[in-house]
């Protein structure tokens, strides 16, 4: 699947949690080489903001991708206050004008039983050129 939309939301005073781990910075940079790419990229630091700032898009980071690629966020993950702080959050639309991401991570690959985390879906959106509806393996660890 293509993303015309990546946002990353992270905190510059919040280290990720161990199970969450990102290097915020890795992280950035790697939204600039999509973003050579022609994929609209933010790269959101919530550092100062209150859990009333960022919910709403917490809430569609846990209630907008479909539940076979269901992000950490949420009941049994990471919640609210987490969000772009102890978990740092990579939301990709599929076009420029939703407002509901098509997928999250960090994530749960139901395959492997693993964690695809924002560096390795960053990487992953990098060095594959177009992807398909059908592509569900575009992600596997």
């Amino acid at each position: 699947m293509k993303f015309e939309k990546i946002r990353f939301f992270y905190s510059s005073d919040v280290s990720p949690a161990k199970q969450f781990a990102c290097n915020n910075s890795k992280a950035v940079e790697l939204l600039e080489a999509l973003k050579v790419k022609g994929i609209e990229t933010e790269a959101i630091d919530v550092a100062g903001k209150s859990e009333d700032d960022t919910f709403m898009d917490y809430h569609r980071a846990g209630n907008g991708p479909a539940a076979s690629v269901r992000p950490v966020f949420g009941t049994k993950g990471a919640l609210a206050p987490d969000f772009g702080r102890t978990a740092p959050a990579l939301l990709c639309y599929k076009n420029k004008e939703d407002n509901y991401p098509e997928e999250v991570f960090p994530r749960m690959d139901k395959s492997t039983s693993k964690i695809i985390d924002v560096e390795q879906a960053l990487n992953t959106l990098l060095n594959v050129s177009e992807y398909s509806e059908t592509d569900k393996d575009t992600f596997e660890t």
